[in-house]
C-alpha cells in the first residue's frame, strides 16, 4: 500500500513541476515576445530619428532667403528647400502623413510617412507612425500658430523645428501594440541668419 501511494505523491509531485515548467516557459516566452515588439517599434523610432538629423539640420543650407515652401507647413507636414546633395542646386524636400488604409498594416492606427524631394515620386519612409506633429518655434521659443505660417513674414520668423514622433507595432500583443515616443527640437544652423 505504502509503494502505491509512493508512486501516486510522485505523480503529484511530477504534475505538480511540470505545470511549474510550463507556466515558466510560458512567462519566458510571453516576455521574449513583448520585448521584440517593443525593439522593433525602438529601431523603427531610431531609423526616423537618424533621418530627421539629417535631413532637417539641412533646411535652408545654400538657399537664397526663402527657406520653406508657404502653403506646406503644418502640425503633420513640412516643405523646405535646402542643397540636399551639395550639388550647387536648390532642392524641395518635404515630408507629410498618407492615410491610414494605405500602410496595409494589421494595425489600424498607423499611418505612411513619406518624404518627397524635388519632383521625385514621395517614399514611404516608415508605416507604422500613429502620431506625427512639428511645430515651429521662434526666436523667443515660442511656437508658431499653424495659421499664420501661410505668410512669408511669419514663415521667416522660423528659428526651431519640434518634431514629436509615435510609433506602434503592426501586431497586438496581449491586446495591446506596443508603441514608443521620441520628440527633438532641431535649430538648423540656416535659419538664425
Amino acid at each position: 500500500m505504502s509503494t502505491v501511494l509512493q508512486i501516486a505523491l510522485s505523480f503529484i509531485i511530477f504534475g505538480l513541476l511540470l505545470l511549474l515548467i510550463i507556466g515558466v516557459d510560458t512567462n519566458v516566452r510571453s516576455v521574449t515576445n513583448q520585448a521584440t515588439f517593443d525593439k522593433n517599434s525602438q529601431e523603427n523610432i531610431v531609423g526616423l530619428a537618424e533621418l530627421f538629423d539629417h535631413d532637417f539640420s539641412k533646411i535652408g543650407h545654400r538657399t537664397s532667403s526663402i527657406k520653406f515652401k508657404a502653403g506646406n507647413l503644418d502640425s503633420n507636414q513640412i516643405a523646405y528647400y535646402a542643397d540636399y546633395d551639395n550639388d550647387g542646386s536648390v532642392d524641395s524636400i518635404s515630408y507629410f502623413i498618407g492615410d491610414t488604409e494605405e500602410t496595409g498594416n494589421p494595425n489600424p492606427n498607423t499611418y505612411s510617412l513619406y518624404r518627397k524631394i524635388n519632383n521625385n515620386e514621395p517614399a514611404k519612409v516608415s508605416v507604422n507612425i500613429v502620431s506625427f506633429k512639428i511645430s515651429y518655434i521662434d526666436s523667443a521659443m515660442t511656437q508658431l500658430d499653424y495659421n499664420n505660417l501661410n505668410q512669408q513674414t511669419e514663415i521667416d520668423k522660423i528659428r526651431a523645428i519640434k518634431v514629436q514622433v509615435r510609433v506602434e507595432s503592426q501586431y497586438k500583443f496581449n491586446q495591446n501594440f506596443s508603441s514608443t515616443f521620441w520628440e527633438k527640437t532641431y535649430f538648423p544652423r540656416n535659419l538664425r541668419l
